[in-house]
């Protein structure tokens, strides 16, 4: 999570691939954090470092929107829309083909795996973008564990800290 850090995924990645040549490197995105940070591709493609960047596309904030509704009740610019009010998504595919990588669109959840795995074959960076349903947005009611980390010196709150990692990691 990188702490929640936004535009964190796809140059916390390449530093992976480079701290570990050889190994393969995922780096799994939202649509907003990879927008924030989406010109890194060109020092992955200028490197030819082999990772792998998987765009989650829901089009929007979401994690975002479930910490604002959980602690103001209300939302706001947390969703991708034009002006009429329709969702807003780049082309991530052509996106990730126009910076060089070698990028594919999933739309069905048992592709998912099958182009992973094309694009680890591939050596190179390649991207993978996966369209997500946006319903999943109503079970959001907080934000992470890892948004505001608690030291060990506040017990009480550091041991609520702990479950709560242990709750989500285990769903």
């Amino acid at each position: 999570g990188g702490f929640s850090t936004m535009g964190f995924t796809v140059p916390g990645a390449i530093g992976a691939a480079l701290g570990r040549p050889g190994r393969q490197v995922i780096g799994i995105a939202g649509d907003g954090d990879f927008l924030q940070t989406v010109q890194e591709l060109a020092a992955a493609e200028l490197l030819g470092i082999p990772v792998v960047f998987v765009v989650l596309n829901n089009s929007g904030w979401m994690s975002i929107k479930g910490g604002q509704r959980a602690f103001f009740g209300r939302t706001a610019k947390t969703d991708f829309l034009r002006p009429d009010g329709s969702l807003y998504s780049p082309d991530y595919r052509a996106v990730g083909e126009a910076f060089g990588l070698h990028a594919e669109q999933v739309d069905l959840p048992d592709a998912v795996r099958p182009a992973v795995e094309r694009a680890l074959a591939h050596g190179g960076p390649a991207l993978v973008a996966v369209n997500v349903g946006r319903e999943a947005e109503h079970a959001l009611d907080k934000t992470g564990w890892w948004d505001a980390p608690v030291p060990e010196f506040h017990p009480e709150q550091y041991a609520s800290q702990l479950a709560g990692r242990a709750e989500e990691q285990h769903r």
